[in-house]
């Protein structure tokens, strides 16, 4: 009887040493979805005849609103004071048409994609706890923090010389390598802070988040400073 005692109490332990109660951090997948617009813009296509600049195009982005993404996370949050860090990273593409018109060339909505690739890191408290002792919690928390973006440049004529051979539109051909190169080279980089509010809820070792975040970064959206979004993860505390 006293061994099976020992059996109970020992698997008692470990239980609880997995349980939320005991929780130091976690990691996961993360979705994510944001929020924002961007108006038409049209470019006038130039080139030099003979000294002087004339117009022989024009390049038109078609507007857009929108955009969805996926990642990763861990935290850790055996901290004092109900803090927790989490750090995250997260890819999304936000789709929009362009166009491109001149008097050899009709290039109507044509597809192509804001790309941007993201890293977070959030300083985050637990506002309010509720909790089934041994089973389940969840908390309001809020966080604040810093961000790194790497985003695509948007179509335009010197994209469009760069990837067709010659530079010629008309007779040139696409490479695929030179516009692997256009995009490194010409990548837009930005940093921002952010702040961000939600809950966490965990049954045993499962773990979600569902919560708002705005981002405070130049030029991650053309033409914005900041740009709202919602996530949800889910993964594994420990």
């Amino acid at each position: 009887m006293t061994y099976y005692k020992k059996i109970i109490s020992i698997g008692a332990l470990v239980f609880l040493s997995f349980s939320p109660l005991k929780a130091i951090g976690g990691f996961g997948v993360q979705g994510t979805y944001s929020m924002f617009s961007v108006g038409d813009t049209s470019s006038a296509m130039m080139v030099d005849v003979l000294g002087t600049m004339v117009q022989v195009g024009e390049f038109s982005i078609h507007g857009f609103e929108k955009g969805g993404g996926v990642g990763g996370y861990v935290y850790f949050d055996a901290i004092p004071f109900g803090l927790a860090l989490e750090a995250e990273i997260l890819g999304s593409v936000s789709p929009y048409t362009f166009s491109f018109n001149n008097e050899v060339m009709d290039l109507d909505s044509a597809q192509a994609g804001l790309l941007t690739g993201s890293y977070y890191i959030t300083v985050r408290k637990k506002i309010i706890g509720l909790g089934i002792p041994f089973l389940a919690k969840a908390k309001l928390f809020a966080g604040l923090g810093i961000n790194k973006h790497v985003s695509t440049p948007m179509v335009d004529q010197d994209m469009f010389e760069a990837v067709v051979s010659g530079g010629d539109l008309e007779n040139g051909e696409f490479e695929t390598e030179a516009l692997l190169d256009y995009l490194d080279e010409n990548r837009i980089d930005s940093d921002g802070y952010h702040a961000q509010a939600g809950v966490q809820f965990k049954i045993l070792m499962l773990d979600t988040f569902l919560f708002a975040r705005y981002t405070m970064a130049d030029d991650v959206i053309p033409g914005s400073g900041g740009f709202t979004s919602y996530h949800a993860r889910i993964g594994f505390g420990f």
